[in-house]
């Protein structure tokens, strides 16, 4: 995600994937932690928005400052618009993410770790094979 000053950039599922995949966990609670990271921007975003869109409300009251106050309301409901869609690519992305790593779990087809006793060990040289004559 590029950061902009005047607001978060959009999102990609892929993007999303990526990062849930970067976590290196399959724990739902990490995952979820993480998703929660990844929409904070977002979700803040839409606030301020949401500010915006009442700010330029009130100044259009005042007939006088309504060319500046229309703009405003336009400006903050894209803006708050792209920010609900790009919390809607995250939620899905994350359910596909999630729904991506169910069966692995419910077969526990997890990759297996070589355990000490797994793995086979190498035939040492005999010592006294070389000290015999």
């Amino acid at each position: 995600m590029v950061k902009r000053p005047y607001g978060p950039a959009d999102t990609s599922a892929q993007a999303v994937t990526r990062r849930l995949r970067a976590t290196g966990s399959s724990d739902p609670d990490v995952l979820y932690a993480a998703r929660e990271e990844l929409a904070a921007p977002f979700q803040r975003h839409r606030t301020v928005c949401l500010l915006i869109i009442i700010a330029g409300t009130l100044v259009c009251l005042t007939i006088v400052l309504a060319p500046v106050g229309v703009p405003a309301v336009v400006f903050g409901v894209r803006h708050r618009r792209r920010s609900e869609q790009n919390l809607a690519t995250i939620e899905a992305a994350h359910t596909q993410f999630i729904a991506a790593l169910a069966p692995l779990a419910v077969d526990g087809a997890r990759p297996a770790r070589a355990t000490a006793s797994a793995i086979p060990e190498r035939p040492q040289p005999n010592a006294r094979a070389g000290t015999e004559r």
